[in-house]
């Protein structure tokens, strides 16, 4: 679904409607994106959260400990601590 809002000439059309089609983002119930509008931090908690949860899905990455060497450990505390992510407010 593309949003009449953004025209398929803007810079961002093609990853704003890449991420639609992921479920990653979603529009307004007017079915608006309005990419002008701020973005709280509980808004980029679920769409991190969304984004987290499509690659699950699509590669098949696992949490935790794994028997396999083919399996990816992501969200182990092994893989956490190797690849730490930070998320600060002002």
């Amino acid at each position: 679904m593309a949003f009449p809002d953004v025209p398929a000439d803007h810079w961002a059309y093609e990853a704003v409607n890449r991420l639609n089609l992921a479920g990653v983002i979603s529009g307004y119930p007017d079915g608006e994106f309005k990419g002008n509008n701020p973005v709280t931090r509980y808004e980029v908690a679920a769409m991190l959260d969304r984004f987290w949860q499509a690659l699950i899905i699509q590669h098949g990455f696992q949490s935790g400990k794994s028997d396999s060497a083919d399996d990816t450990l992501v969200g182990s505390a092994e893989w956490n601590a190797e690849h730490p992510v930070m998320l600060r407010g002002n």
